[in-house]
């Protein structure tokens, strides 16, 4: 059964979320659909390109391939910035609005259409502006002042007090999404420790191989990426040992490595002492010649 996860926008002057609810109830009990899960946006009044619960809805849409459902499109067509997110997560999405995405199917096709419909309108939109600051600019310049539509008399553009506002509004959106990120995450991640994931590298290619959506939009995992992921849920990377092949290994070169129950990567002094003894050697000589991950060579010559 076909898996859908809905999109509701609370905002003022908008529809109620109980007709909302009831529309998104019609839609998915007609072609039966099951709902999986639902995500409130409380919006203003003003038109909004930084829609954090959109993005989480987009994120588990993706981890449980499911159909992202919106009951009211609305202006949210003529944004560039949020169909460029759906796009990007490349989740199917359907909306009663929209009469080529009422039904699953072709959504890709749909959104990108509007997309470069809504990227013109929002570069004729900023051309206006900016012309406009330029005259606004040049009145001020020459007279002192300038008088809005409104009958307000300004003498200088910009507004320091707003601007300070504006980058702690900034600082707490991006704590709060890096928070509710982990929270979604965190039950994957302990899936993939307990599957055998250990270093921040293991979890990157995990994830990759799952398209597990990262914070930023992208289904391409680095370590460093995942290592940010863990560190927010409070979760460590360890080293990835990989024990060498005593076939490949002179008797001399052989290395004894341990294994514990607690620290998969525990090695013995005598590992610490080859590294050691061969200091001057490249790194990379070094993991070619003994076999010794680059991790745990930095490590113990403290690069």
């Amino acid at each position: 059964m076909q898996k859908v996860v809905v999109y509701y926008r609370d905002r003022k002057g908008g529809k109620s979320l109980d007709f909302q609810k009831q529309i998104a109830e019609d839609w998915a009990e007609a072609r039966g659909f099951q709902t999986r899960g639902q995500v409130i946006e409380t919006e203003g009044t003003n038109k909004r390109s930084n829609r954090p619960e959109l993005e989480r809805a987009l994120r588990i849409a993706k981890l449980q391939k499911a159909i992202l459902l919106i009951p009211t499109f609305g202006a949210m067509s003529r944004n560039a910035d949020v169909i460029g997110k759906m796009l990007n997560f490349g989740v199917e999405v359907c909306t009663p609005d929209v009469a080529s995405l009422r039904e699953p199917g072709g959504t890709r096709d749909v959104l990108k259409v509007m997309a470069s419909v809504a990227e013109f309108e929002v570069s004729e939109t900023k051309k206006r502006a900016k012309e406009a600051y330029a005259r606004i600019k040049d009145e001020i310049k020459t007279t002192g002042k300038h008088t809005t539509k409104k009958g307000k008399v300004i003498t200088s553009l910009g507004n320091k007090k707003t601007t300070q506002f504006a980058a702690a509004e900034a600082t707490r959106a991006r704590e709060t999404k890096r928070l509710d990120y982990a929270a979604e995450i965190h039950p994957m991640l302990d899936h993939l420790h307990a599957r055998g994931c250990r270093s921040a590298g293991d979890f990157a290619r995990s994830l990759t191989a799952k398209k597990v959506v990262s914070p930023n939009g992208r289904i391409a995992w680095t370590a460093s990426m995942a290592r940010n992921v863990l560190k927010n849920c409070g979760m460590k990377s360890e080293p990835r040992i990989i024990k060498p092949q005593p076939a490949a290994l002179k008797e001399s070169e052989k290395i004894t490595f341990l294994v514990n129950a607690e620290y998969p990567g525990y090695v013995t002094d005598e590992l610490e002492k080859t590294v050691l003894d061969n200091h001057e050697m490249p790194t990379s000589m070094i993991r070619r010649r003994f076999g010794i991950p680059y991790g745990v060579i930095n490590r113990i010559l403290g690069r």
